[in-house]
């Protein structure tokens, strides 16, 4: 059983650069979410870790870009609507996410 951290630990200001979220390994079933800002330390743990979240939300996505710098998903079914994108965060060595909306399709 893990113990809590103290009120002391909760009040202290952090001194760290990490302003966005990284994405925790370890989060169960039910429980993943995918936002704008969260980072991943590869690409392979973006992927990975989308087709889980979409799993857990019942999307079937497929990866429209893919190469080097950028990922994107998109859901296969057009009434979904749903995208994540990710590109290759050279300054903070890392992946992460830039956008995670709806499409609407049938829109101009």
């Amino acid at each position: 059983m893990k113990t809590p951290p103290n009120s002391e630990d909760e009040l202290e200001e952090v001194d760290s650069d990490d302003v966005f979220p990284a994405f925790r390994e370890g989060w169960r079933f039910g429980e993943l979410r995918l936002e704008v800002g969260i980072t991943f330390t590869t690409k392979i743990e973006f992927k990975e870790d989308v087709r889980e979240y979409c799993i857990q939300e019942g999307r079937r996505i497929w990866f429209k870009k893919n190469d080097n710098v950028r990922m994107r998903a998109v859901c296969k079914d057009a009434s979904c609507g749903w995208l994540v994108y990710t590109s290759d965060n050279t300054e903070n060595n890392c992946w992460q996410i830039k956008t995670d909306k709806p499409l609407f399709y049938g829109l101009s």
